[in-house]
């Protein structure tokens, strides 16, 4: 169970990004998102020095419920090309979950914003079960031998940005018809011919 201190940190966290996904972030204020949780302003900075945190905070948890996954994916017990898929639709699910919120960040927060250090060392914690997975896979024969650093990082940018593309605009299809070809390309690209 979470400690209160926690658990107050995660009651604003929770109602920012509501309040994100229905009104968008500019139109967001600390006010708002204090008034939703029920505690005063001066609590709201215990925790947050900006509105701007508390985004990079939302952030941080639709990422980290990413990692998480992949580490229990990673210990799985099954083919490596089969921990990749379940990585990709875990990760696409996550994703299809937050729709709204993504979507407001996309689109009113800049990508300098977005993929500020603490974004990128995020995405690196990621990085690791992929590289493993991928090295798993290599060793067994079942992928071609590649660096494994480098087709994480490849992997990882290439499924967030045609993934966002999709979910966020249908584009270049619907996430539904987008899916399916980002896994044949990988299946091309990474099993040992």
């Amino acid at each position: 169970m979470n400690n209160p201190k926690e658990q107050r940190r995660n009651d604003i966290l929770r109602a920012a990004a509501e309040l994100f996904a229905q009104q968008g972030y500019e139109k967001t204020t600390v006010s708002q998102i204090v008034k939703k949780v029920g505690v005063a302003q001066g609590t709201f900075y215990l925790y947050f020095d900006s509105k701007e945190h508390v985004r990079m905070g939302v952030h941080e948890q639709i990422i980290n419920e990413i990692i998480e996954k992949s580490f229990n994916i990673k210990a799985m017990e099954v083919d490596p090309f089969k921990k990749i898929e379940l990585l990709l639709l875990s990760g696409v699910e996550t994703m299809k979950r937050h729709q709204e919120l993504i979507r407001v960040i996309q689109r009113e927060v800049s990508c300098e914003a977005v993929y500020d250090e603490e974004s990128r060392e995020m995405n690196r914690k990621l990085v690791g079960p992929v590289c493993e997975i991928l090295q798993e896979g290599m060793d067994s024969g079942v992928f071609a031998k590649a660096d494994p650093i480098i087709t994480a990082y490849l992997i990882i940018a290439m499924v967030e940005r045609v993934t966002c593309s999709a979910l966020l605009w249908e584009e270049p299809a619907a996430l539904e018809q987008v899916t399916p070809v980002i896994l044949d390309f990988l299946r091309g690209a990474l099993v040992a011919k």
